[in-house]
């Protein structure tokens, strides 16, 4: 943001310097009376401040967009923090349904041998 003010600031002082020599050589050049040389400097400063005018809208609108560029910017880091985290937790759903693939063949025989354990049929001590 300084750099975009110091580069206008620069700008703009170039430019009031070449105005003032410009208006200088012209009005030592002309062969106009006396009495007209102050109308044409009224005009340069006014073109002048309509210039710095301009110029100022313009360094304000880089900082608004610059403001809003690093804005967006920010909200696109949390969107990628946002979308870095759900891909670790699908990572870790997609290791837990691997694991429980390969438990599930094992706790399926141990839940037969249980049914087959409590279905089996009693059997009643002998009695001597």
């Amino acid at each position: 943001m300084s750099v975009i003010k110091s580069l206008g600031l620069a700008s703009l002082l170039c430019l009031v310097g070449f105005l003032c020599l410009l208006s200088t050589n012209v009005s030592a050049q002309s062969e106009k009376p006396a009495g007209s040389a102050q109308p044409d400097r009224d005009q340069t400063l006014r073109q002048l401040l309509t210039e710095v005018h301009e110029l100022r809208l313009a360094v304000q609108r880089a900082t608004i967009n610059n403001t809003r560029f690093q804005m967006l910017i920010e909200r696109v880091r949390v969107q990628q923090a946002h979308v870095d985290s759900l891909s670790r937790q699908l990572e870790n759903v997609h290791s837990q349904v691997a694991e429980i693939k390969a438990v599930k063949p094992q706790m399926e025989q141990q839940i037969k041998e249980a049914t087959n354990w409590i279905t089996r049929p009693i059997r009643k001590p002998m009695q001597t």
